[in-house]
């Protein structure tokens, strides 16, 4: 009886003809508000040429292919989003869903050229990294705070193979003491203003 209610259920189909990008992914919005989309996905179905130019470049540039950022439900585009907000407001302002998608309505009408050289640079950079320890960058908050750095200091950085190492330990060390915060509050074991 299951079977013969399952074959006798009607779809509805519908073809779009001549309608534009901008179109296409307002439909897309409002048909998927019945399940549950993530803020990227949310984002990326909003018309903006941002929006257009961190899709391309989550798909096209290097530091993503091959990497350990997962191309579904659009992770890469919230890093380089992430990655554009510190760029456009220099890091003085939230980056919570709310905010990027305000972000993509600001620039909706054009690209902003520098940062989306500054973004170009220091991807080129990280993917440096990437390529001397591979994979050395595979977290999120790991990838904005790197970022982050990486952008204040752009043509003042070492070597990425050299950077790639100390993040590693770096990394490593903050794993450790995630496991055992307590460890932080004994005196002997404060490494925070011991150079790396």
């Amino acid at each position: 009886s299951l079977q013969r209610r399952f074959l006798a259920f009607k779809l509805t189909t519908s073809i779009v003809h001549e309608a534009s990008t901008e179109e296409v992914r307002e439909l897309f919005a409002r048909l998927q508000k019945g399940s549950r989309l993530t803020p990227p996905e949310l984002r990326n179905s909003m018309p903006s040429v941002l929006g257009d130019v961190i899709r391309a470049m989550a798909v096209t540039h290097q530091f993503f292919k091959g990497g350990p950022f997962p191309f579904e439900r659009h992770y890469t585009d919230d890093l380089l989003a992430l990655a554009f907000s510190i760029e456009l407001y220099n890091a003085t302002r939230d980056v919570k869903a709310p905010d990027l998608a305000a972000m993509y309505r600001e620039h909706k009408a054009a690209s902003p050229k520098a940062a989306c050289a500054r973004v170009n640079k220091a991807l080129k950079y990280m993917d440096g990294m990437q390529t001397a320890i591979k994979e050395c960058i595979n977290t999120k908050w790991g990838f904005v705070d790197l970022y982050w750095v990486i952008s204040e200091n752009l043509g003042r950085c070492p070597d990425p193979a050299d950077l790639a190492q100390t993040y590693v330990g770096w990394e490593a060390k903050r794993l450790r003491y995630t496991a055992a915060p307590e460890a932080l509050l004994d005196s002997r074991n404060r490494e925070s203003d011991k150079p790396m």
